[in-house]
């Protein structure tokens, strides 16, 4: 107890009373202490091992056993890294010398728009056709196709006007130069009908080189008289002069003076009588199938009687005959010797048997290029073009609201 009270009590003041009363508790301390320790030692054991050990009375400090830490997760697989794009094939033939400021890409050019043709030549005064309108397409023309068929149309007009025009001029300002050179200076104009005017051009320009006139004349006592006469103007004259009201001096284009004028030249003088054409049918209708014709187009055949003949070569007499074919193509002239009925045949039996010649032949042909009281007759109206518009889409939304039986109201959103 002295060994205690020297190494751990305290020295102090108070009495012994309080001394043994430390002492006390100090040996019930020591006695607790004890017992703790032994039953620690006892439990550690037991866990350790089913025999008893004896109990130490100091045993040793035992850190625990931490918890083995959990095995790590596995680093996951890598994923497959995507396969890189396949360069493209080099150009077969890459340009040695590239320029480095390439031009930019051009822009699309705008549907085209048509241009106005005048009408100033000759092909295009006879020869500008009216336009189909079901030929003007889209696809063809492009949006601006109906713009393309207007174009067209006023072409054609204008060639209409001009036509007419032309011919009106003429008729004032021409035809009794023409038919005076035609007929002779006893001519009377009210007799004289120009069946059709040719206008001429050596280059199919708008210059004209010859104004052409095929004339009926009523000579009287039923003769009738067919003229192709023809003129080169002595001063230059073109189709606008002449579609002009006030734009030649036909005195001076067109003068019939016989020194210094204009050149007339009688190209066709074909008198018949009328009441032969009814007597000699028959006989001109086998003259027409014997000889045939080298014209075209739809012939009108006239026959003029030239008296009796003796004719050394057919070894007879003979009758002789002019005959005049005409179209709209040209005209054929030519002369005619028919062994008569003294061998004690008709004529057309001579002819069919070859008794007959033809001489003084002459014709020509023309470019169809006329001009008569129906030209310029026929005019076209332009279709209506619709303008362009750019529409902006427009949507309208109205709402609904429709009672349910529940007493609610549901709405709804309808588009117009």
């Amino acid at each position: 107890m002295k060994k205690i009270k020297s190494e751990g009590a305290v020295k102090s003041k108070t009495p012994y009373k309080m001394k043994f009363i430390k002492k006390v508790a100090t040996i019930a301390s020591a006695v607790v202490l004890s017992a703790a320790l032994f039953l620690g030692a006892a439990f550690t054991l037991t866990g350790c091992n089913n025999e008893k050990d004896p109990i130490d009375p100091n045993p040793p400090i035992v850190d625990p056993i931490p918890d083995p830490e959990p095995d790590p997760d596995p680093d996951p697989e890598p994923e497959p890294e995507p396969e890189p794009d396949p360069e493209p094939d080099p150009d077969p033939d890459p340009d040695p010398n590239p320029d480095p400021n390439p031009d930019p890409e051009p822009e699309p050019e705008p549907d085209p728009m048509p241009e106005y043709d005048e009408i100033d030549t000759i092909e295009e005064l006879y020869g500008t056709e009216a336009p189909v309108l079901e030929e003007f397409t889209e696809e063809k023309y492009g949006s601006n196709y109906k713009e393309f068929y207007n174009n067209e149309v006023r072409e054609y007009n204008e060639a209409q006007e001009m036509q007419e025009a032309i011919y009106k001029n003429l008729e004032a300002n021409v035809k009794e130069k023409m038919v005076k050179r035609a007929v002779g200076n006893d001519y009377v104009l009210t007799n004289a009908n120009i069946i059709k005017w040719e206008l001429e051009s050596s280059q199919n320009n708008n210059i004209i080189d010859t104004v052409r006139a095929f004339i009926d004349y009523d000579a009287g006592n039923n003769n009738v008289g067919y003229y192709i006469e023809s003129v080169v103007p002595k001063t230059e004259v073109t189709i606008q002069n002449l579609a002009s009201e006030n734009g030649v001096d036909y005195d001076t284009a067109f003068s019939t003076s016989a020194r210094g004028g204009a050149k007339y030249t009688n190209e066709c003088n074909f008198t018949y009588n009328t009441e032969k054409q009814t007597e000699l049918k028959d006989l001109l209708n086998a003259i027409n199938t014997k000889i045939g014709s080298q014209i075209e187009g739809d012939i009108q055949s006239f026959i003029k009687v030239n008296g009796g003949w003796t004719d050394v070569e057919l070894g007879g007499t003979a009758n002789r005959y002019t005959i005049l074919n005409v179209s709209e193509n040209g005209y054929e002239e030519y002369s005619i010797n028919i062994l008569d009925s003294s061998n004690g045949k008709s004529e057309i039996e001579n002819l069919n048997n070859n008794g007959y010649r033809t001489y003084d032949e002459k014709s020509a042909t023309y470019g169809k290029q006329f001009l008569d009281e129906n030209s310029g007759k026929e005019h076209m109206d332009e279709i209506q073009i619709d303008n362009k518009q750019t529409k902006k889409a427009v949507k309208y939304v109205a709402k609904v609201s429709l009672p349910k039986e529940d007493g609610t109201v549901e709405e709804y959103e309808i588009e117009l």
